[in-house]
């Protein structure tokens, strides 16, 4: 789970590097909600996209569903030492938050659909889901954490293309399309590994909400 960073310093009688005693362990965090709770089945629904990628000849891959989600907060680089603390200030997030269901429409592309990397499903960006993203911002920001400054944009990202495209043929046929309901019963804390050309998603915990969807 962690990834095991090594500091070194100069031996000087011999002259070696050796490694410290007290390395410590980072990792790549976010907060997300899972895409697992949809009521339709991505691949169904996205089938013509990836034929029309397969068409384009254009290196593509798709999230799997399990790892499907929409994110809350993007953390960054942590050391093990503050996720005790993380964790703590989730469990008492979802205390103050009930269940809700979210409509899924429309399909994009950052950075831009003239030169898309990343593809995604717009989220409607509701009452309870901005007080939920902005009381789990403000927690972490406690914590001393420094997260990023922007407008939050919700989005559940379903496809990434090793370099830019032009997308506006593929994904014009998603234009206004509505894919269906995401129930929302958790928060979980992900871990983000950089392998490759993309990146890979792991749970480190899941955190239920108080009470259920209404």
């Amino acid at each position: 789970m962690f990834d095991y960073q090594v500091i070194t310093v100069k031996v000087r009688r011999e002259g070696e590097m050796t490694p410290l005693l007290n390395a410590r362990y980072f990792m790549r965090v976010f907060v997300a909600i899972s895409g697992e709770k949809l009521d339709f089945d991505p691949n169904e629904k996205l089938k013509k996209l990836k034929t029309n990628l397969s068409k384009k000849e254009l290196e593509f891959k798709f999230v799997p569903q399990e790892n499907l989600h929409i994110t809350l907060n993007f953390i960054g680089e942590i050391s093990e030492d503050i996720l005790p603390s993380i964790k703590d200030e989730l469990s008492k997030l979802v205390d103050a938050h009930e269940g809700f269901d979210l409509k899924l429409s429309d399909l994009d592309a950052f950075p831009d659909i003239q030169k898309g990397r990343v593809m995604w499903i717009g989220v409607q960006n509701s009452i309870k889901l901005r007080s939920l993203q902005e009381d789990c911002e403000q927690r972490l920001r406690d914590l001393g954490l420094e997260l990023e400054i922007r407008e939050y944009r919700p989005h559940m990202t379903v496809a990434r293309i090793r370099s830019p495209r032009n997308l506006k043929d593929v994904l014009s046929p998603y234009q206004g399309h509505k894919f269906g309901v995401m129930t929302v019963k958790s928060v979980v804390l992900y871990e983000s590994k950089l392998g490759g050309a993309f990146p890979i998603y792991s749970k480190i915990e899941e955190f239920d909400l108080k009470g259920p969807a209404r």
